[in-house]
């Protein structure tokens, strides 16, 4: 897992590559690339395409990246690092590089925070 960096490294370590979630004909990605589906940062957003043809069909922010103007904003994106399809088929867990967890609801796209600076969360599912 890529990490963001360390104090002292000239620029941070490329995040780590998420492999899709691939359930019921719609597949799930870890979008790295904000502005190109129209938000304003990079790293924490799902983005459903429909498996056949690519279309997208919806985006979900997870969580917002807060960036502080005075240090370069590459060094502050956190992306997600992992993502697993729950066993009830409903929601995705997610993980992102900061170590807090969610649960994106597939039907209504609701995020959950599970763990988190903070937070107590049940175990893995």
């Amino acid at each position: 897992m890529a990490t963001g960096s360390v104090a002292g490294d000239k620029k941070r370590q490329e995040p780590a590559i998420v492999p899709h979630i691939e359930h019921n004909g719609i597949r799930y990605e870890a979008e790295q690339s904000g502005p190109r589906l129209g938000y304003s940062q990079d790293g924490g957003i799902v983005a459903a395409r429909d498996a056949a043809t690519g279309e997208l069909q919806w985006s979900r922010r997870v969580y917002p990246v807060h960036y502080d103007t005075s240090i370069e904003s590459d060094k502050q994106e956190v992306f997600i690092s992992a993502m697993t399809l729950n066993r009830d088929g409903a929601s995705i867990l997610i993980a992102n590089e900061a170590g807090e967890r969610f649960e994106l609801r597939l039907s209504t796209c609701e995020v959950r925070t599970i763990a988190g600076p903070g937070i107590s969360g049940p175990p893995d599912r």
